[in-house]
């Protein structure tokens, strides 16, 4: 199961009225994917950028600093901008689902999402978003309902609703044990298609079981890519690079 992590609701299980800070340990926090059933998936086009708003939503989770309030839900906001968005400075604040996103976006580096008056909502924060040009929209039912096809930093929707991040995806497939080589067939198969498909090197459709001449130059490139022996064999060190 993919994890996320998202802001929930105060330590009064309401919206609005709770004391800065999260008091439950519960109200910013990281918890598995579920079904909403969502609407949307932001995908972020760039890893980079969806590495550091991981990075910074985890810290802020855990941070207990930022709790959820509505009528308060800029203050985490105005926290980074006097901290220089630095997360370990920040002193006790606010945020909501669709704020709390956009604030780790922008730490991310994505500078448009920036704002003077209010955060984007879940209403408005699909086209807030895409309209960056760092997104892509997803809306097929195999994005919206199974966590099975989602990428590390991806955002879930449900305007009027409730917003979520991906920090976390898990391969449905057992890792093999044995070398994975052109001409494998099986779950052990499908884990490294899984893998590399996660990082882009594969389509989904190409998780199939049949380690046949695309799985071998896209292990082939992934190998390149990360300094690795290039000969398509996925052993031991190329199985420790492709689960980070």
């Amino acid at each position: 199961m993919s994890t996320i992590v998202h802001a929930s609701c105060d330590e009064n299980r309401k919206i609005k009225g709770g004391a800065a800070g999260d008091q439950t340990g519960k109200e910013v926090c990281t918890r598995s994917w579920y079904s909403k059933p969502w609407s949307y998936v932001l995908r972020p086009k760039d890893p980079q950028i969806a590495e550091k708003a991981i990075q910074a939503a985890i810290s802020l989770a855990k941070s207990n600093k930022v709790g959820y309030d509505q009528n308060q839900r800029n203050t985490l906001y105005n926290e980074l901008k006097k901290h220089n968005f630095d997360v370990n400075k920040i002193g006790f604040c606010e945020t909501d689902c669709s704020a709390f996103v956009t604030a780790c976006y922008i730490i991310g580096g994505i500078p448009q999402l920036n704002y003077t008056s209010n955060a984007p909502t879940t209403s408005t924060m699909v086209k807030t978003f895409l309209d960056t040009g760092y997104f892509e929209p997803l809306t097929d039912a195999k994005y919206l309902k199974t966590d099975m096809f989602l990428k590390r930093g991806d955002i879930l929707v449900k305007p009027g609703a409730h917003t979520v991040m991906v920090v976390e995806v898990s391969n449905p497939y057992k890792e093999p044990t044995t070398l994975i080589k052109k001409g494998s067939k099986g779950d052990g198969a499908k884990w490294v298609q899984w893998q590399l498909a996660c990082k882009g090197y594969l389509e989904w459709n190409e998780v199939d079981g049949e380690f046949g001449p695309k799985s071998h130059n896209a292990t082939v490139t992934f190998q390149k890519a990360n300094n690795l022996e290039a000969d398509g064999i996925v052993g031991p060190k190329t199985r420790e690079i492709l689960r980070k």
